[in-house]
This record gives structure tokens, C-alpha cells and sequence, in this order.
């Protein structure tokens, strides 16, 4: 079976235009401490960018929704976003360190993001797979590119509570169930938890 890990390499968007680098740095690192431990499973670059190592390459699509929706959970905050999956040559206990092919197709995903009409790209050892995925994550970005602040709050919480009921989300929200619902309606994540469901299983399918 082929091993393979994910990452994922970003950048914040209009860093640059915020007089005040606490009004997104703060929320960004809140944002990736549900990841692991800082220099261990993530770590930041050149000021407002980041990366983030898992060891289930299957889980690609699950992390990026469930970084994307934490990061549009504060208003303003977004990031162009590299998905990478491939086999690891050297794991450090710095993931700054860490060695292999998929660092470089993060990296490299990350710049297809500028080439693309979206804010996310996906790259790995399969073509036939590098084409179906971002296919599918230009769709997925009609609904997750939009996402106001309080649907992604809804969406954030979801993904963090599979297994919670509308009203149960909506008391942890301190919300009404009528809204949470309706931030659900309005996010698609239905049927983007779709779209991920199939992309785990082609991946795994591909490792086998």
C-alpha cells in the first residue's frame, strides 16, 4: 500500500491592507491551533503565511473545509489555500524540517491558485485525480469562497461536532435551531460533505 500524508500551504489574502497585523494574526493562529501543536504539525512563514502536515492523506478534503470555515469565521479573514498529498521522505519534529513530495505539491498547488478561478487547488501523484478533485474544488468554491462569518461559524461547529443535532449546535452557539438551520441551507455543506466523502474514497482507492 502506498503511504501518503497531506499538507496544506497558504497564505492570509490582503494581510498587506491591515494596519494592524493582531486584527488577523490573532484569529489565524486561534484558526490552525485546532491542527496539533505549533513547529510539530503546523507553522507560519514569511509573516502571513502557513502549513499544516497531517499523516492521513484522506483527510485533505475534511481539513480544508474545516480550515476554511474557521478562517471565515472572523470577518475578513480568508487565504488562498494549496492541498498536497504524497509520500513523506523525512518527518522532523518541525514540520518546517519535514522533507518530501507532498511539501512540494502544496507548494506548487499553492501557486496554481493564482492561474485559477478559485481559491484553492489540489495536486498529487495522479493526474486523472489532480483533474476530478480540483474540478470538484471549483464548484465547492461557489458555496465556500461566500461564506459570510456567522454561516461559517454554523459550519465551523459542525464539522467540529459531526455528531451533534441542529438543536444541540444551536445551544452550544448560543442560537436559535431555525438559524442554525438556515446558515446550513445557505453553506451547501451537505452537500460538500458529499464531495468529500467521494474524494477519501478515491484517494484511499489510489493508495491501495
Amino acid at each position: 500500500m502506498l503511504y501518503m500524508i497531506g499538507v496544506i500551504s497558504a497564505d492570509i489574502i490582503g494581510s498587506q491592507n491591515h494596519r494592524d497585523p493582531e486584527t488577523w494574526l490573532q484569529p489565524m493562529k486561534d484558526s490552525l491551533k485546532e491542527f496539533g501543536e505549533e513547529g510539530r504539525d503546523w507553522e507560519m512563514y514569511w509573516g502571513d503565511g502557513f502549513q499544516i502536515r497531517f499523516a492521513d492523506a484522506s483527510d485533505i478534503i475534511e481539513r480544508f473545509l474545516l480550515l476554511k470555515s474557521g478562517l471565515r469565521a472572523h470577518e475578513g479573514l480568508d487565504a488562498r489555500i494549496g492541498l498536497g498529498i504524497a509520500e513523506e521522505d523525512y518527518e522532523s519534529e518541525q514540520v518546517k524540517f519535514s522533507q518530501g513530495a507532498a511539501y512540494v505539491n502544496a507548494a506548487y498547488a499553492l501557486k496554481d491558485v493564482r492561474k485559477l478561478p478559485c481559491l484553492t487547488a489540489f495536486r498529487s501523484p495522479f493526474q486523472v485525480l489532480d483533474r476530478e478533485i480540483n474540478l470538484l474544488l471549483e464548484l465547492a468554491s461557489i458555496a465556500a469562497d461566500s461564506w459570510k462569518s456567522a454561516t461559517s461559524q454554523v459550519v465551523h461547529a459542525l464539522l467540529q461536532n459531526r455528531d451533534h443535532t441542529q438543536n444541540e449546535l444551536a445551544e452550544l452557539l448560543s442560537i436559535r435551531q431555525p438559524t442554525v438551520s438556515a446558515h446550513l441551507s445557505r453553506s451547501n455543506i451537505q452537500s460538500l460533505l458529499k464531495m468529500e466523502g467521494w474524494c477519501r474514497n478515491r484517494i484511499l482507492e489510489l493508495c491501495k
